[in-house]
């Protein structure tokens, strides 16, 4: 009896320092960035409109993420302590943002406008960095120098998730439609050059400053639905 309790509390042990396994249903915010462009979701409540609250509810369910998921649980009542920096949740001005404070921050802005036909239009902003998810290109590697290699890989341990999406929501009902920059804009960017600043208060325009070039600094003026871009 002696040798089989040892037994069971060896194997309970080693079942105990055994690495944590979760479920695999899961976004990094590079792969977030990948797909945001051209799926759709839903509002949380199936009612229109819905408020900047409901909003970020639903696009976390939508791309469930570590980070994310500690500033849910802040949003929902559960104090995180020192874990989050900056959160705000003004939904009287339809506005959030929170950074998550680990090895490396990763934050999320998000803001609404109700546009004169009565539909609604969403933008998200993912900002930080994350390890990065691809591979060194070997080829690339290979035809380098030790030290070039060394340069190489340090620089592409992490990537910049810095990004910015659009979603229509029409009136009357609970389906995100994806816009991007480029089609609401008329322009491209490459959004890791930039601080993104989602508008909040009486301001309705984005501002995108250039993080080593103020002469390359944007302002996306918004224009009920589009934005017209000032240089």
């Amino acid at each position: 009896m002696l040798f089989l309790l040892c037994a069971s509390t060896r194997a309970f042990a080693q079942e105990e320092a055994d690495d944590f396994e979760f479920s695999e249903y899961y976004y990094s915010m590079q792969q977030i960035g990948k797909v945001w462009d051209h799926l759709n979701l839903y509002s949380l409540s199936r009612e229109y409109p819905p408020d900047i609250k409901e909003c970020f509810i639903s696009f976390v369910l939508a791309y469930p993420n570590d980070a994310m998921q500690v500033i849910l649980a802040q949003v929902l009542g559960y104090d995180q302590g020192g874990s989050l920096d900056g959160y705000v949740m003004d939904t009287t001005n339809r506005y959030m943002q929170c950074d998550m404070l680990t090895e490396l921050t990763a934050g999320i802005q998000m803001c609404l406008w109700h546009m004169k036909d009565g539909n609604t239009m969403v933008a998200v902003a993912l900002k930080g960095d994350e390890y990065n998810e691809e591979e060194p290109d070997e080829a690339q590697l290979s035809s380098m120098s030790e030290s070039e290699r060394d340069e190489y890989i340090e620089d592409h341990i992490t990537a910049c998730v810095n990004n910015l999406m659009f979603y229509k929501i029409m009136k009357n009902e609970a389906i995100w439609r994806p816009r991007t920059p480029q089609k609401l804009c008329g322009r491209t960017f490459n959004f890791s050059e930039y601080d993104i600043q989602l508008p909040k208060g009486r301001d309705k325009d984005i501002r995108l400053t250039h993080n080593a070039d103020p002469r390359k600094n944007v302002v996306l003026k918004w224009n009920d639905g589009t934005f017209i871009v000032k240089d």
